[in-house]
């Protein structure tokens, strides 16, 4: 049976306590000794405040050495972390803290109670961490997952991955992203892969960082990515990376190619969701390249495919608390939000999205088919299809990526979709606003249309 992460934590510190754990941006190493002991103290304290194991604590921090302490805190504690988006606003925090009847709200200064409201305790003692999801649809919805499941994702990473202990990850996407937890936190924890972190996405501080720290593993996003490649950043700042992962959007072939010729390496894909952590991985970047697919499973993760090209992923980093498809000694399943089929070259292949129906003028409308039809277009890089409210009156909003004017957009879906396709309320952007985490930024497009 495998060491939980607390073990493994303690092994690792117990035989090599002077051993780097996270770098600083300007190259000063936190050692796992120091790190381990600011935790402890950060515990001690947070006893003294009359926190409790087997309750939500709010962690509402940046990347960064408080970050960590904070989280091994919670291991230590046996409290169950739930970390939030960067930058998030104060009144979002407390609705979450009073929705999730979570014990506090830790920022790195202040613990934030609950008050007078009655703590959620969680009986199923087996709980050590909780992911928000987005709530693009409405309420984030918190999904709970165990130390095993935890262990079960980084391990898939590592192994997959090829991610040594020596290994230093740049983390400039979110560490509390189920992506930072799985790439980042628990390679840490489980085998010693130092870490390292920018506080913003700008290419000038990535690029000093990593020549500061010297970091050989770069998990990011599409966005960054086409930064760098358009950024006048020196390429030798990056010489120490041997591997750079793509992750948390479609990796277009051309933003692959821009990086691997403007800094001599090919960006590999990564596919994975909030419910079951890794599900693929393009180990020689080809798949990138040529942008077929998003790579083959890992080892241990299964795609069931489905009659509607829905499918499930199975295995051992796959959330089982509140899940109707998990069933007791055997693996959990769940149903993905995309569509997608394993090519003839056991590679996974993604479509589209899986959306709920639209009413609109007494017809039933799916988002995703007007979405694959738009995407079809020649003008049209990708299509958001949603619906909104004018007058009392569902309309079908839609939100394209497209460098044409948006008259010539409009001439075109004209020309080439059914009237009922067609939507009443256009806008076009050269690229998405994205996330910190490399998902398109539904809110911001959502608040254009209003």
């Amino acid at each position: 049976m495998s060491e939980d992460a607390l073990e493994s934590w303690n092994r690792l510190v117990d035989e090599s306590p002077d051993a780097a754990a996270l770098y600083l941006p300007d190259g000063r190493a936190v050692s796992r000794k120091e790190l381990d002991e600011k935790s402890d103290v950060l515990r001690i304290n947070w006893l003294k405040e009359g926190l409790k194991p087997h309750r939500l604590l709010l962690l509402n921090l940046s990347n960064g050495v408080e970050w960590m302490v904070s989280f091994l805190a919670c291991l230590h504690l046996r409290m169950i972390v739930v970390p939030l988006n960067s930058g998030i606003e104060e009144k979002q925090a407390m609705s979450l803290l009073k929705n999730l009847r979570a014990q506090v709200i830790w920022d790195g200064k202040i613990l934030r109670k609950q008050g007078d409201a009655k703590t959620r305790v969680f009986r199923n003692k087996k709980v050590v961490l909780g992911k928000l999801t987005s709530g693009s649809t409405g309420k984030p919805k918190l999904l709970l997952f165990s130390d095993s499941e935890m262990v079960a994702d980084g391990e898939n990473v590592i192994r997959a991955m090829k991610i040594l202990g020596k290994d230093v990850n740049l983390g400039s996407i979110p560490w509390g992203h189920s992506y930072g937890l799985g790439n980042i936190v628990y390679p840490l924890l489980i085998q010693g892969t130092g870490a390292t972190w920018t506080d913003t996405p700008f290419p000038s501080e990535i690029a000093d960082t990593c020549a500061m720290t010297k970091a050989t593993v770069f998990p990011t996003v599409p966005t960054v990515l086409r930064a760098l490649s358009r950024s006048d950043c020196d390429q030798e700042k990056f010489s120490s990376l041997r591997l750079v992962i793509s992750a948390g959007a479609r990796l277009e072939p051309e933003i692959a190619e821009g990086f691997w010729d403007r800094f001599g390496i090919v960006p590999r894909n990564f596919y994975g969701s909030t419910e079951t952590g890794g599900i693929c991985f393009d180990e020689t970047g080809e798949a990138a390249l040529s942008g077929r697919s998003v790579g083959k499973p890992f080892e241990g993760v299964r795609i069931l495919e489905t009659r509607g090209k829905r499918f499930y992923v199975e295995g051992e980093a796959v959330f089982r608390f509140g899940n109707r498809n998990a069933v007791e000694g055997l693996l959990s399943k769940h149903l993905v939000a995309d569509y997608g089929y394993i090519d003839f070259r056991g590679e996974l292949v993604l479509e589209k999205r899986a959306k709920g129906l639209l009413k609109i003028g007494g017809n039933r409308i799916n988002p995703s088919d007007i979405e694959s039809r738009l995407e079809r277009l020649a003008l049209v890089k990708e299509a958001i299809v949603f619906g909104v409210e004018i007058d009392q009156e569902t309309v079908l909003a839609t939100a394209v990526e497209s460098t044409a004017p948006r008259e010539d957009v409009m001439r075109e879906i004209r020309r080439s979709l059914p009237k009922k396709m067609r939507p009443k309320k256009l806008i076009c952007f050269e690229a998405f606003p994205a996330t910190r985490s490399g998902k398109v930024n539904l809110g911001v497009i959502q608040k254009a249309f209003d």
